[in-house]
This record gives C-alpha cells, sequence and structure tokens, in this order.
C-alpha cells in the first residue's frame, strides 16, 4: 500500500521477535508511528483499548495456539477484529472480525485501510461485536466449565 494514511500501531505482548520489532522501528524511523510496548499488566491493556479503534491478532500458519483470550476481549471492548482463520478463536468473532488470509502482511495492511478509510464497515463490525459479547459472560462457556466437563469424562472412563 504505497499512499499514508494517518493512524498508529501499538504492539502488546511478548514473542520471540519482540527485540528485533524494536530494532526495525527504530531503523525505519517510525518511533512517532509504532509502539512496542512489550507485556502490558491489566491496567495499562485497558488503557490501550480505551485508545484502540480495532485489535490485530496476527496468528501464523508457523504457530499454533489455543483460544486467544486477546480476542474475547476485544469484542468484549466493542473493538473489531483483524485475524486469520488460523486463529482458533475466529470462529466465536467472526461476524466482527475482518479476516485476512494466513500469513499474508500486505492482507493485514489491506484491513487496516478499509477499517479506516470504509467507515460504514468499521461501523458494522463494531455494532457485530454488541452481539458476540453474551457468549464470553456466560459461566457455562468459560474455562472452568470446560475443565469439568473434562474431568467428569476422565472419571467416567478411568
Amino acid at each position: 500500500i504505497d499512499r499514508r494514511l494517518s493512524f498508529q500501531l501499538h504492539f502488546c505482548g511478548e514473542g520471540t521477535a519482540l527485540e528485533a520489532l524494536r530494532k526495525r522501528v527504530k531503523e525505519d524511523g517510525l518511533e512517532d508511528h509504532v509502539f512496542v510496548h512489550g507485556f502490558c499488566g491489566r491496567e495499562r491493556l485497558i488503557a490501550m483499548f480505551n485508545k484502540s479503534h480495532a485489535v490485530v491478532v496476527p496468528t501464523r500458519t508457523s504457530f499454533e495456539e489455543g483460544f486467544a483470550m486477546i480476542c474475547a476481549e476485544a469484542i468484549l471492548a466493542g473493538r473489531p477484529l483483524v485475524t486469520s482463520r488460523v486463529c482458533p478463536a475466529i470462529e466465536y468473532v467472526r461476524p466482527a472480525t475482518v479476516e485476512v488470509e494466513p500469513n499474508d502482511v500486505e492482507g493485514y495492511a489491506a484491513a487496516f485501510v478499509r477499517l479506516i478509510e470504509d467507515l460504514d464497515f468499521y461501523a458494522r463490525k463494531q455494532y457485530a461485536t454488541k452481539a458476540l459479547q453474551d457468549q464470553f459472560y456466560d459461566p457455562g462457556k468459560g474455562y472452568g466449565a470446560a475443565l469439568a466437563k473434562a474431568l467428569r469424562h476422565v472419571g467416567a472412563n478411568a
């Protein structure tokens, strides 16, 4: 994407490429537009959600992960999500998601541009978060319920 848009990227979280990302941001002179925070505690993460317009979960095919809690947090915060089908949480949040092909960096960039330029599209994705929130408040669908179910299953087969 050749044109320049006015937005900031804030990276929260840890990973093996964190230091390389910090170095690249500095080398490319992007310190005024790209911020690499690393791990963020609860209060800082809430502050990041409050100033954000969307959440990106760039799950790759080379990295297996379980349900990414950040996806549920984005929905609860009313923020559209950008990710790919590789992200296991997508089946629960698809209506509020801009789905990108796995490992497609240009696809992620195009998703950002669409969210910025197409205000109706952004509004539809943001509105979709409201209908998805209840599932994350339902204790019957939480980790505790899943663990109890698994333990009952193990006990029944012992």
